[in-house]
């Protein structure tokens, strides 16, 4: 299944500095990036589509399910949504997905590790697939995260991209409707926690559980976290604290922790 773009977001496409910058980005990053472009664009092409991609860390090749899953890997490679910089060492990802943003994030630099959380049954399998080869650089847990242990109702939807817990912030259409268990965002975070220094991203993309998440997190928690990638309504203002600064990139809301310098740096 495939949703058409809004046509208000096809006129105003030109006029954006950002999106050249994009497709600028696109040529370096995709190979054959001609031949993505057109089925980017053209929203045309046999699905699943293998594409490749150039990174700081050497070539990889991704399998695409669907044209929503294009979009995501052009979002998070060439617009750069989680654009984590050369020493973000220690990652959480919040709804994998299929993997893209976690391979992202391992290409960066060979020393970075992933601690991935999605609990989708379409996209688990795809996800192990897509991580197999990073050994234990990457750890997969298929549960949800949120902010309490226990049940929830979850809609697997069958695109994968838009799957989420069920309530009042989720506003995709319900069309499968499962039980998952669900995990609360301070055990994981502690969890992860006792094995490394700090964390130096968290990505969440929950579709519409990523607010209650934020803010049930353990001030002592969050100040071992130096950022926070959060896809949330650009209205949503959060309450950190004083040393907490937020911006906004495209679909993105990047919350950073002034106190807090990289692991890496940390371990140096």
């Amino acid at each position: 299944m495939s949703l058409p773009r809004a046509p208000w977001r096809l006129f105003l496409a030109p006029f954006r500095v950002a999106n050249y910058r994009t497709v600028l980005r696109s040529f370096r990053t995709f190979e054959h990036s001609g031949l993505v472009l057109w089925r980017y664009v053209s929203n045309r092409g046999e699905y699943p589509y293998r594409v490749g991609l150039r990174t700081p860390t050497g070539p990889i090749a991704i399998e695409l399910p669907t044209y929503h899953d294009l979009r995501t890997a052009n979002e998070v490679f060439n617009r750069r949504d989680y654009a984590a910089d050369e020493v973000a060492n220690v990652v959480v990802d919040l709804g994998a997905n299929i993997g893209i943003s976690a391979l992202y994030f391992l290409t960066r630099d060979p020393s970075c590790r992933v601690w991935c959380f999605e609990p989708s049954p379409i996209n688990l399998p795809r996800l192990r697939d897509a991580l197999a080869g990073y050994g234990d650089r990457v750890v997969i847990d298929p549960r949800a995260v949120s902010d309490r242990d226990g049940k929830a109702s979850f809609n697997a939807e069958p695109i994968g991209r838009y799957s989420g817990l069920l309530n009042e912030e989720y506003t995709e259409p319900v069309v499968n409707v499962i039980e998952v268990e669900t995990v609360d965002i301070n055990a994981v975070l502690r969890t992860i926690l006792e094995t490394e220094r700090q964390i130096d991203v968290l990505k969440i993309d929950t579709e519409g559980s990523e607010a209650s998440i934020i803010e049930a997190i353990a001030p002592s928690l969050l100040s071992r976290i130096r950022e926070i990638y959060v896809e949330i309504d650009p209205t949503h203002s959060f309450d950190l604290g004083p040393h907490w600064t937020a911006s906004r990139t495209a679909g993105v809301t990047r919350l950073r922790n002034l106190q807090t310098p990289s692991s890496k740096l940390e371990a140096s």
